[in-house]
């Protein structure tokens, strides 16, 4: 995946969001800085694109999706 340089908002976003880490059995990203919303963006096509259906792992979602 690229991201053109112009897409400063959406670098910034991917630079800064980070996990939360009270619970690994939860994919959840931590709303804290108020970043997060691009790098939502660009994780809600990528599942969409390229989903990983490999593994026996649940993953739990925040908005149970």
């Amino acid at each position: 995946m690229f991201i053109h340089p112009r897409c400063t908002g959406t670098i910034q976003s991917l630079e800064r969001t980070a996990w939360q880490d009270n619970n690994p059995d939860l994919a959840m990203i931590s709303k804290k800085e108020g970043v997060e919303h691009f790098s939502d963006g660009v994780r809600y096509i990528t599942e969409y694109l390229f989903p990983v259906t490999a593994g026996s792992k649940t993953v739990v979602r925040g908005f149970g999706f």
